[in-house]
């Protein structure tokens, strides 16, 4: 680790705004910003000393390491910087006649040159982080890691009008009322779009010796998209998008260039009290976890060229997935 490295900073900057519509609802909605320096970032200075032919950074080879006495070094330095801008929307309706919901939407960009470098957390999503190219930082300035561009929660509840003191009057000890009273419902929606990752090649192309952890990236092939998304866990991205560079050149391709699978999240639960004597009851509850039993798909297989110039044949494949299957969940509770 550097020696007397700087202490992070963080600039934040707000304009929120918050309008009452009617007496149990209200609006929120601003904007949201900050700006990072001196984040952790992971170095690798005993890497080879390339030069720039053609406009692009070249490294000959049998290049000797700068300290030929080591090998690979991991450096953790505090040169990273980061931003973050947010249109921000929150709908609040408070709790009455047995209905409440809150909902929030955030339309977001956030940008780095080094995310999650922290200690021994050396990782992005999908693949560790490290430069591609140690004289270099300004290429790595792409999307953060955990960018989410939209993100929207919604969280209900409600109560049924049935039973006494409630807006549908029922005969008082009836069947009917308690059989339908005093029952409460809750769910809670969660959509958001998914991160990116970066595409890398598992051999040291480039030939700077970072050979540890291998950050090099393959060139785009010309007038395709760096994020390629075909869909489904069979192939998520089309491979034939990328192609090995000219040996010893570092890839053109960006950091964090292909977006993964968003997420779908939908929780559901149920209760009810029944009395029981005079000062205890019994309480019913259900939940369901995913009721739409929606995969949410993990990182496919980030590496879509071997280092014979053919494909990776698992390239784009997804062989798991985030979150639970649906789940369901019954309990019963004395209070006393």
């Amino acid at each position: 680790m550097e020696p007397n490295p700087k202490i992070p900073v963080t600039y934040q900057w707000n304009l929120i705004m918050q309008r009452q519509i009617f007496p149990d609802l209200v609006v929120t909605f601003g904007y949201q910003g900050s700006r990072s320096l001196h984040l952790g970032s992971v170095r690798c200075p005993n890497c080879a000393v390339g030069t720039i032919v053609d406009g692009r950074y070249y490294w000959e080879e049998g290049l000797p390491r700068p300290n030929p006495a080591f090998e690979y070094i991991r450096y953790l330095t505090m040169d990273a910087s980061a931003n973050y801008n947010a249109f921000q929307l929150r709908v609040e309706k408070r709790y009455s006649a047995g209905f409440a919901v809150q909902g929030s939407f955030t339309f977001s960009k956030a940008m780095d040159n080094g995310s999650g470098q922290s200690g021994s957390e050396l990782g992005g999503v999908g693949n560790i982080f490290t430069r591609q190219n140690e004289q270099d930082l300004d290429a790595e300035w792409a999307l953060s890691s955990f960018d989410v561009r939209r993100n929207l929660s919604v969280n209900l509840s409600y109560e049924l009008p049935f039973g006494p003191g409630r807006r549908v009057a029922l005969q008082p000890g009836g069947w009917i009322e308690k059989l339908a009273g005093g029952w409460k419902f809750n769910t809670i929606l969660s959509l958001m779009d998914g991160s990116p990752a970066t595409i890398t090649l598992d051999f040291n192309r480039s030939r700077n010796l970072h050979n540890r952890d291998i950050a090099d990236r393959p060139d785009l092939r010309p007038g395709m998209s760096n994020s390629p998304v075909l869909g489904g866990p069979d192939m998520y991205y089309d491979p034939t998008a990328f192609v090995l560079q000219p040996a010893g050149f570092a890839g053109n391709l960006g950091r964090n260039t292909l977006i993964l699978p968003g997420y779908v999240g939908l929780d559901v639960s149920m209760s009810k009290r029944f009395a029981f004597r005079n000062d205890s009851n019994f309480e019913f509850r259900g939940e369901l976890f995913n009721v739409l039993n929606h995969p949410n798909f993990a990182a496919p297989d980030l590496v879509p060229v071997l280092e014979d110039g053919s494909y990776n044949p698992t390239a784009g494949s997804i062989g798991s997935t985030r979150g639970t299957s649906r789940q369901i969940q019954i309990g019963l509770r004395y209070i006393f």
